[in-house]
């Protein structure tokens, strides 16, 4: 289940950057991917 939520909230994330959106500010999405 932690990995289809994981794979989930990356492709969200992909989306945000592919429309430019600046949603990345935070570097705990990116400490909760590195997981």
């Amino acid at each position: 289940m932690q990995s289809y939520i994981c794979k989930t909230v990356k492709q969200i994330l992909r989306v945000a950057v592919s429309a430019g959106n600046p949603v990345l500010e935070s570097s705990d999405i990116f400490f909760f991917l590195s997981l």
